[in-house]
């Protein structure tokens, strides 16, 4: 197997990404894109295995089916809703640029109309990690908590998620410390936006390495049916 510049790349190894300059072994790439369809489907209040088929499906499709795909997603669902981020997975498995910026855009616009409905914590470590918990309004007048440790540029370290019934069961302190990471109360779009761009990175990572990003998807999908939903890390 060899990258973009023709460099032999040791078996069993894989390119972390292009600016982070060391490799990742192929059982930890299998980690990686588990942790980033866990945040894609907490943030599109959906599960682990139908944001992976999405995915698959999606990818399967021509050029003018994706484009008209992704126009019905955008058209039926709700402006209030973050259901938009179903197409998260959607730009992970896009190669088309001008797809992949339009489809970033709506995602954008949709965080903007959601901001004044969701609360965020977030804040940075003195060794430039990155932790958030976001509460998500979900159905029933329940949510749900998802934390998040990432870099903006070396993907998702862990992330964990659960449903409460109530608001008032997050308890009202201010600062909560996830990880050993302080957070602070911030805007959610800005949190929001930081995880998003974190998913652009793992994307970006998808397309300029030479791997089976489908085979490890596909696993992926296997593992969670038989298993249950991947357990977060």
């Amino acid at each position: 197997m060899t990258d973009d510049d023709d460099e032999p790349i040791a078996s069993g190894v894989l390119p972390i990404g292009p600016r982070s300059g060391h490799l990742l072994a192929e059982d930890d790439v299998t980690a990686r894109f588990s942790r980033l369809f866990q945040v894609a489907a907490a943030l599109a209040g959906s599960d682990i295995p139908t944001t992976i088929e999405a995915a698959l499906d999606y990818a399967s499709l021509s050029n003018v089916e994706r484009k008209e795909f992704v126009a019905e997603v955008m058209d039926d669902l709700p402006g209030d809703g973050l259901g938009l981020a179903m197409l998260l997975p959607l730009i992970f498995v896009e190669d088309d640029p001008l797809s992949v910026a339009s489809m970033t855009k709506a995602i954008w616009e949709a965080v903007e109309r959601n901001q004044s409905t969701l609360e965020a914590w977030s804040g940075v470590s003195k060794a430039g990690l990155r932790g958030c918990r976001i509460l998500v309004p979900i159905a029933g007048g329940a949510s749900e908590i998802v934390e998040v440790v990432y870099q903006l540029e070396d993907g998702f370290r862990f992330v964990r998620e659960r449903s409460i019934a109530h608001e008032a069961e997050v308890g009202s302190a201010l600062l909560v410390v996830l990880d050993g990471i302080l957070l602070e109360p911030v805007d959610a779009s800005t949190a929001v936006a930081d995880l998003i761009t974190t998913v652009l990175t793992e994307a970006r990572y998808r397309r300029e390495s030479v791997f089976d990003w489908q085979a490890v998807c596909s696993f992926l999908l296997e593992e969670s049916l038989l298993f249950g939903e991947t357990e977060s890390e």
